[in-house]
């Protein structure tokens, strides 16, 4: 049995432009199993379903949500229905009697514009010097495009037990980029039972929190719901007569379902920290992002953005891509957990927005007398450049930075390096076990294996308030054995 335990209030949508009107529904409907389900609800709590074209049903609809997701009763008048046999196939689905459920998040998508990006930025098909080869790369992102929007809404098709998502999975055939995080997930339900007379019948359709489409407000106070119901087709057609729940309803069109609003919002999280869903591109250009709703305590989320490939002159990538954000955290003491990739400090209850870069490796938190603290990331090696553009832009490069947070935490950047290893000079860092001296260690790299080996020298840097300073220069040192960074230990080429 279903028990649905969270009650919505319905905003009905008609025309787009039209604002939309609210209606209480404080109702509870359990599905007992039998026709009289749905009666002696009250009206003004429902939606009416209402004949789309000559000879559709008629009846109500309501929404609650169960602990597992989103629950619509409806109370059909019209005949005893036929429902496809388990296992039928879509088309068979859509020429029974059958369910349509209808599912967008709150707000539209709006795709990046047809283009890709470089090391000089984000490139548009005017870009191209061969016309040509813009003009057909750009006549292929026209389905793909057309099929992206698609994922960003669900068509539940639920006929008898058997369910179907129709609108989305469909699509997925034209996809140049995989989009895999936002395939459907199934497990909807429905449950149907004729009245005893010759007309009406009752259903219930539960649709999980896991099977939404894509969602980009972390705190799901509304979503878009349309939902249809059809009769039986006639002989050769491909669906029956139908009744819907908008009078303004087109096909695929979320501008034009019904809105919906929980009476207690559904809250999802991407981080201990509750961090903001949102993230930026490799140009630092804030977008918005994605999540489709897991059981999970933390959601991961997703950006709908062009690529950007060092030296892509011309397009070679799908327009738009899905790009995971990369967030990570990391309890670094009970009740103290750190966030990234912009810095947030989780203490208690309490959440703290440095908005400051930290990296995964090497994140972790000392604290000092007084009641300050240092948050290190690094070292971190990747390429010089995103792009491998520029002066030895493909180098290995070591990235580490330390981070001083006073006790109102108000942060200050205290050491902040980028080691660059182009082949001529070997380098090292340590930090001192007290965190109170960063050293960097340099020398000319040898200039053959087994051959005089050049002395290192160590700088360093002592921490003096909120920062190191530098605060000595010694010759002959001893660099960290086993390296910290080997990556730049090793002898290379320019």
């Amino acid at each position: 049995m279903l028990a649905p335990t969270l009650l919505f209030a319905v905003l009905l949508a008609a025309k787009p432009a039209v604002p939309a009107q609210a209606i209480a529904a404080d109702v509870v409907v359990p599905f007992d199993g039998t026709a009289s389900t749905a009666e002696g609800l009250p009206p003004g709590a429902a939606l009416t379903l209402r004949a789309a074209v000559p000879g559709g049903p008629s009846g109500r609809v309501w929404f609650t949500t169960s602990d597992r997701g989103l629950v619509v009763t409806g109370a059909v008048d019209g005949p005893a229905p036929a429902f496809a046999p388990a296992g039928a196939d879509v088309a068979t689905l859509l020429a029974a009697d059958h369910v349509e459920v209808w599912l967008a998040g709150p707000n539209d998508a709006q795709l990046p514009p047809l283009g890709w990006g470089n090391q000089f930025g984000e490139q548009g098909p005017d870009a191209c010097d061969e016309r040509d080869v813009c003009r057909a790369w750009a006549d292929r992102q026209r389905p793909h495009r057309a099929a992206v929007a698609k994922q960003l809404v669900r068509q539940w098709v639920a006929s008898g037990g058997a369910a179907v998502e129709a609108y989305a999975t469909p699509a997925r055939g034209a996809l140049l980029d995989p989009f895999a995080a936002f395939a459907p997930r199934g497990g909807v339900r429905m449950k149907a039972v004729a009245a005893a007379g010759a007309r009406g019948w009752t259903f219930q359709v539960e649709v999980p929190w896991t099977a939404l489409p894509p969602l980009d407000v972390l705190e799901v106070a509304e979503l878009r719901v349309l939902v249809d119901v059809f009769a039986r087709a006639p002989a050769g057609a491909r669906q029956g007569a139908f009744a819907s729940t908008s009078a303004a309803r087109r096909w695929g069109v979320p501008a034009t379902f019904n809105r919906v609003r929980l009476a207690r919002p559904r809250v999802y999280r991407v981080s201990p920290c509750d961090d903001p869903l949102g993230g930026a591109d490799v140009y630092g250009k804030e977008h918005r992002a994605w999540y489709v709703p897991e059981e999970r305590d933390f959601q991961s989320s997703f950006l709908i953005v062009n690529s950007a490939v060092g030296y892509q002159y011309e397009p070679s990538e799908p327009s738009p891509i899905l790009q995971p954000i990369p967030r990570f955290w990391r309890e670094v003491e009970p009740g103290t957990t750190l966030c990234g990739p912009e810095l947030s400090i989780r203490r208690g209850d309490g959440v703290h927005r440095l908005k400051l870069p930290v990296r995964a490796q090497g994140l972790a938190l000392r604290r000092l007398p007084g009641g300050a603290m240092l948050v290190k990331s690094g070292p971190e090696v990747r390429e010089a450049s995103y792009f491998g553009s520029g002066t030895c832009g493909s180098c290995p490069r070591a990235l580490f930075d330390v981070i001083h947070v006073d006790r109102a935490f108000r942060a200050t950047r205290a050491f902040a390096i980028e080691l660059v290893h182009p082949g001529s000079e070997e380098q090292d860092l340590a930090l001192a076990p007290d965190w109170s001296r960063v050293t960097l260690f340099r020398r000319e790299a040898p200039e053959a294996l087994h051959g005089p080996q050049p002395p290192w020298t160590a700088e360093d840097h002592c921490l003096r308030g909120t920062r190191y300073v530098a605060c000595g220069v010694r010759t002959g040192a001893r660099p960290p054995d086993p390296p910290n960074v080997p990556e730049l230990r090793e002898p290379g080429e320019e």
